[in-house]
């Protein structure tokens, strides 16, 4: 029996996107998957006091996105989450 992550490439979403008109607010849209691996890569940075890319086609999900909301939205392709304490900034 075919596993029903690899047959469906949107099983599990992580998509990060922000507005053309609020380049300043990024939404971060996540199912139920897509959620517990952000929450590994979060705990990951905190264990090892690192930092890691997210990049699209990996980490990042290019969902697609409504036709009449593509002039709106523009999807990111690389986030990097860096630990750091609060003494260092």
């Amino acid at each position: 029996m075919e596993n029903s992550y690899e047959s469906n490439k949107y099983d599990k979403m992580i998509l990060v996107i922000t507005f053309k008109n609020a380049p300043e607010e990024i939404e971060i849209i996540a199912d139920d998957r897509g959620v517990d691996d952000l929450m590994l890569y979060l705990k990951g940075i905190k264990e090892d006091k690192d930092h890691m890319h997210l990049v699209i086609d990996s980490e990042i999900d290019k969902y697609p996105i409504p036709q009449e909301r593509k002039d709106q939205i523009t999807i990111i392709e690389h986030i990097r989450l860096q630990f750091a304490s609060c003494n260092d900034w």
